[in-house]
């Protein structure tokens, strides 16, 4: 039989256990929440089933682990319930977490960065709506069984992420969101925003480590490779009846309020359809990926040296992640808005430290791409390079 407990305002919809959350990311009528969030207090309060659930969790050496929980209000439209519209919330946070991530490990190596999607992952078991038994339904498996049989862990080869708001890309995390009300609202949703959330699911499957294991090779690495140029392109695409090429990539980052001159350049020459076109830095650098996947999807010779970047040491892995946030920045035309001069002293202190924000994520992507061209030592070279 079920347990009866009181209605709930917000119900569980899965849990991460390789995430270790110290705050809340809250998206209205869904909210990502550590385990010690007070509306999972009173689900486990009301419903002693989930709190053994919840309990059971520990990591390869018997250590316990507290899963982050991903909860839904039960006011929710029913398409803010879909799978979709969850993973889509899902592929926003760890977007916006790893690129930020990913930049600063490149400008400032530490090592202990969330710089892969895999702490994200739903965890397939979940107890049911009526709080009877544990479920699965994936894609290889469904069946059914009882809490007390139950000993979750999380992905051996995945650290265990413990995250503070710090960590995360908040502005364009904060742009996501309200593209996701929007996307999932129930009305007819726009050509754009059914192609961000596209992208954004090829960039989170991107992010994820390319084997689980130790027997990960140069190949595995091309395969991530051709997973961001597709998220790439779906941002770029123009509509129906229409293609995507490299060009309408590179077009995507001229519409980018650069924060550094070198992005603004036309340096680099690069040669596409035996024509030679000037392009800025992020251009030539997304250049160098999309050749890098077509070497690796069409079977031509590659190499570590397909991979590498100019003499900065970095590979196109690392700064993937980094140049796709600032390919978001064109997509969602992440700007500061003007400051009029009507705004009282409160709202105008609002108003530059929301700029001074959002600028300074932004460079963080910018430094993490000028250090992966031009080294630590950030010795600018000028020399013009033929991207072929």
């Amino acid at each position: 039989m079920s347990e009866i407990g009181p209605p709930l305002e917000w119900h569980p919809s899965t849990v991460l256990p390789a995430l270790h959350l110290s705050f809340t990311v809250e998206a209205g009528h869904a909210a990502l929440v550590p385990p010690s969030d007070p509306r999972v207090g009173q689900i486990e309060a009301a419903y002693p089933m989930f709190r053994s659930f919840m309990s059971r969790f520990v990591n390869a050496f018997g250590e316990p682990v507290q899963p982050a929980v991903l909860l839904i209000h039960d006011k929710a439209p029913r398409t803010f319930l879909s799978n979709e519209s969850i993973s889509g919330l899902r592929d926003a946070i760890a977007v916006s977490t790893v690129s930020y991530q990913r930049s600063l490990e490149i400008t400032h190596p530490r090592g202990n960065r969330v710089g892969y999607a895999d702490a994200f992952g739903f965890y397939p078991w979940m107890v049911d709506r009526r709080f009877e038994r544990l479920v699965c339904l994936t894609e290889a498996m469904g069946a059914l069984d009882t809490v007390e049989r139950f000993q979750g862990q999380p992905m051996p080869s995945v650290p265990l992420a413990s995250m503070s708001e710090e960590a995360i890309d908040c502005p364009a995390l904060d742009a996501i969101v309200n593209r996701w009300r929007t996307r999932f609202c129930g009305k007819a949703p726009k050509p754009r925003d059914i192609a961000l959330f596209r992208s954004l699911n090829m960039a989170h499957q991107a992010c994820l480590i390319s084997s689980p294991a130790t027997d990960n090779t140069l190949y595995d690495v091309g395969r991530q490779i051709a997973l961001w140029v597709a998220a790439f392109e779906i941002l770029a695409h123009p509509g129906s009846g229409k293609t995507v090429n490299l060009n309408s990539v590179m077009d995507m980052f001229d519409r980018v309020d650069w924060r550094s001159r070198e992005f603004k350049a036309r340096r680099y020459s690069i040669c596409y359809r035996n024509k030679v076109q000037r392009r800025p830095l992020a251009a030539a650098l997304y250049a160098r990926l999309y050749f890098a996947r077509n070497a690796f999807l069409h079977g031509n010779p590659v190499s570590r040296k397909t991979l590498k970047i100019q003499t900065g040491g970095q590979t196109l892995f690392h700064i993937a992640a980094p140049l796709y946030r600032l390919a978001l920045t064109s997509f969602l035309d992440l700007r500061p808005p003007p400051i009029e001069g009507t705004l009282d002293p409160k709202a105008f202190g609002a108003a530059i430290a929301g700029r001074l924000e959002l600028h300074g994520y932004q460079e963080t992507h910018e430094e993490a791409l000028l250090t992966a061209w031009f080294g630590r030592d950030r010795q600018k070279s000028l020399k013009k390079i033929c991207i072929k």
